[in-house]
């Protein structure tokens, strides 16, 4: 993870001139970074509990969280306006849900882990130009108005349960009117209560770049039928050597969309 933190220092400005912040025991997270100024370095371990609001971010920032850092909230953090020539870095956090929107310039989210599965898209990322997802181990992501990179991740939707999720079954990535990029990456759908969700789901303006070393993968709850891996009605390219693993006698992608491969570059 030294890679990461290094590049994720350079992306996000820091230099000499920007301040290294550790938060102390005591301290409130978000009191820290409404006081940082844009390219500082905050570094914090332990359980953040916030009062029932999100931290808000609207500035460039590197956190690095250390000896299992997290944040225990519905909304961990919502990052936005983020502008081009700027950048923002989250590292090695454990969380609920991160919610990025409204950004033109970079953001990193790396080594990001969330509780559970349960529960709606655990990255969601609204009109941004440049997110990149790496070393991320959660639930569901979902884009919007989005040009998203994913390396390194593996996925999984949650699955359908009566009593304890109920808004489970969702597909392992779902993307509307976005770019997504994947790289050695493993997306797993949940199952719903009815029917079939798939490992990647593409709207008619979406478009896919899969590498070789990637596998997705669909799930049926009660009453299932045929499923491809991924689905919908967009664009993919893929590598031949891709893994696609439906449900049933299902194509590993789906007939409407518009498919073509050719060698993509392995990302790790």
């Amino acid at each position: 993870m030294q890679r990461i933190i290094l590049a994720a220092a350079i992306a996000c400005g820091a230099s000499l001139a920007a301040q290294t912040t550790h938060v102390a025991v005591g301290q409130q997270l978000g009191t820290v970074i409404q006081a940082a100024q844009p390219g500082d370095v905050i570094l914090f371990s332990g359980t953040y509990a916030p009062l029932g609001q999100p931290i808000l971010i609207q500035k460039p920032l590197f956190i690095h969280g250390k000896n299992g850092a997290r944040i225990t909230l519905a909304l961990s953090f919502e990052v936005s306006k983020i502008s081009a020539g700027q950048s923002f870095v989250l590292q090695d956090v454990e969380v609920d849900k991160i919610l990025v929107k409204d950004c033109d310039g970079p953001v990193l989210l790396a080594g990001i882990k969330t509780a559970t599965f349960y529960g709606g898209p655990k990255i969601e990322a609204v009109n941004c130009k440049d997110l990149t997802i790496e070393e991320f181990s959660g639930g569901n992501v979902t884009v919007t108005g989005s040009h998203v990179s994913i390396k390194n991740s593996t996925i999984q939707g949650s699955h359908y349960n009566s009593r304890v999720n109920p808004f489970g079954g969702q597909h392992g990535i779902w993307s509307i009117n976005s770019t997504v990029l994947l790289g050695a990456t493993r997306a797993i759908a949940g199952a719903p209560q009815v029917g079939v969700r798939a490992g990647l789901s593409l709207d008619i303006t979406s478009h896919a770049t899969i590498a070789g070393d990637c596998t997705l993968q669909a799930y049926q709850g009660i009453g299932g039928g045929n499923y491809s891996a991924v689905a919908g009605l967009g664009t993919v390219v893929y590598n031949a050597a891709a893994t696609f693993l439906p449900v049933g006698n299902a194509p590993g992608l789906d007939a409407n969309l518009t498919t073509s491969t050719r060698r993509v570059p392995v990302t790790g």
